[in-house]
């Protein structure tokens, strides 16, 4: 940011880590020879970078591989409960849900997507529209896998789901790992 910044005319003159969507930076720029000194924390926060290896492009290749065999994992899985049950199911359908549709290719996969609280009725993909349904709906699904995108909450959405699991549904989360989860503290690898 830093870098990118500079080349812009603006200085990056605090950095600092925030909780928001499983941890964010935040910063405060202003123009190249404006008024603030650079505050310590830009230098600390560059030097846990360095010593993290973000710097270094190995790091990037293997977290893309990661996310390549994720996405291949997620959708043999929603493949396989559309063989079983007629329908591939997805739970989230913010922005940063959308982006994983994206990101992991699920988009002609996906047969539905539902939300506690949607805010869209489709979620747009290169080839498709997907339906956007509340979460209340998916009580009218059969017993399926649901890969829950809003991978944050995937306990709490269980956790609300409790008939559909009750009838045989399951969940599980698309990040960090693919684990079912039951809407308690439980997780299990999924296979």
């Amino acid at each position: 940011m830093q870098r990118f910044l500079r080349s812009r005319g603006m200085a990056l003159v605090h950095a600092e880590r925030i909780a928001p969507k499983g941890g964010s930076i935040r910063f405060v720029i202003q123009r190249e020879v404006g008024p603030r000194k650079i505050d310590s924390s830009v230098e600390r926060l560059i030097s846990e970078e360095i010593a993290a290896g973000l710097y270094d492009d190995r790091i990037f290749g293997a977290f893309n591989a990661e996310i390549a065999r994720l996405g291949k994992d997620i959708r043999a899985r929603l493949a396989r409960s559309r063989d079983v049950t007629g329908r591939a199911l997805a739970y989230g359908a913010s922005v940063g849900c959308a982006a994983l549709i994206h990101y992991f290719d699920l988009g002609e996969i996906i047969d539905a997507i539902f939300d506690d609280q949607p805010l869209t009725n489709v979620v747009r993909t290169s080839t498709r529209d997907i339906p956007v349904l509340s979460g209340k709906q998916l009580a009218n699904e059969g017993p399926s896998e649901v890969v829950v995108l809003a991978w944050r909450y995937a306990s709490p959405i269980a956790r609300g789901q409790q008939a559909f699991q009750q009838a045989g549904g399951r969940f599980f989360r698309a990040l960090p790992d693919l684990a079912y989860v039951d809407g308690g503290d439980n997780t299990a690898p999924s296979a």
